[in-house]
C-alpha cells in the first residue's frame, strides 16, 4: 500500500525490500501500542506514506523507521471514527487532564470543558472534512502536543472569563513551564509575541 502510494516511481528491489521490513516493524509497534484497537491498515499506511513522499528512495526505509508510527496509527483510527480508538485516545491523552491543568484550574467542570474542546479541535472533521489530528500527529510526541493544546485552551477560557491582560497571562504561564518541559516552553515563546504586541500598543498610545 505504501509502495503504491509513493509518488517517486518504482523502487529498486533492494530498497523495496528494506522498505517492506521497515513497514512490518512499524506496523508491529503500532499494533502493540494499541492492543484494544483494530487499526485501519489502509488509512494508517496512507498517513505514513503522506509523511515520506518527499524522501529520496535511498532514505525511504530510514524515514519510515523514524516515523512516530503509533501516534500516526491512533490518529488515523480516530479520524476514521473507530469507537475503540476514540476511547483509547481519551484514556491515554485526556485521562490525566486534571493533573495537567492542576495549576490552571481545579474545577472539574472546567477540566471537562477543556477535554471536550480538545476532542472537537482534534477529532471532529473541519470544513474540508479532515480531522486536525491527522496533521498534528507525528510532529513530536502526541501526548505532549495534546497537553499543549489543553493548556492553551484552559488559559484562553480563563482569559475570556476574567478578561485577563495578556501580560498577566504570560506571567502565570511562566509558573507552569519549567525549562525542562519543551512543550510548555513552546507556549511561552508564543506568548512572548503577545507581550511584544501589547507593549508596542501601549507605547503607541503614549
Amino acid at each position: 500500500r505504501l509502495l503504491t502510494a509513493y509518488r517517486r516511481g518504482p523502487l529498486p528491489p533492494r530498497v523495496a525490500a528494506a522498505v517492506e521490513v521497515a513497514l512490518a516493524e512499524q506496523w508491529a509497534r503500532a499494533v502493540a501500542a494499541w492492543p484494544s484497537v483494530t487499526l485501519p491498515f489502509d488509512e494508517v499506511v496512507a498517513l505514513w506514506a503522506a509523511r515520506v513522499q518527499e524522501v529520496e528512495p535511498a532514505g525511504l526505509a530510514d524515514a519510515i523507521a523514524a516515523l512516530r508510527a503509533a501516534d500516526l496509527a491512533i490518529a488515523a483510527a480516530c479520524a476514521a471514527g473507530d469507537p475503540a480508538a476514540l476511547r483509547a485516545f481519551d484514556a491515554t491523552y485526556l485521562g490525566n487532564l486534571r493533573a495537567v491543568l492542576a495549576r490552571v484550574t481545579t474545577s472539574a467542570a472546567e477540566v471537562a470543558e477543556v477535554a471536550q474542546i480538545v476532542r472537537e479541535k482534534l477529532l471532529v472533521p473541519g470544513a474540508a472534512g479532515r480531522a486536525r489530528i491527522l496533521d498534528t500527529a507525528g510532529h513530536g510526541d502526541l501526548g505532549g502536543l495534546v497537553r499543549v493544546i489543553a493548556i492553551r485552551t484552559a488559559l484562553k477560557l480563563r482569559r475570556a472569563e476574567q478578561r485577563q491582560d495578556p501580560l498577566e497571562d504570560h506571567a502565570e504561564l511562566a509558573t507552569l513551564a519549567p525549562e525542562s518541559d519543551p512543550e510548555l516552553a513552546a507556549i511561552q515563546a508564543q506568548h512572548r509575541a503577545l507581550i511584544k504586541a501589547a507593549l508596542e500598543a501601549a507605547l503607541a498610545g503614549l
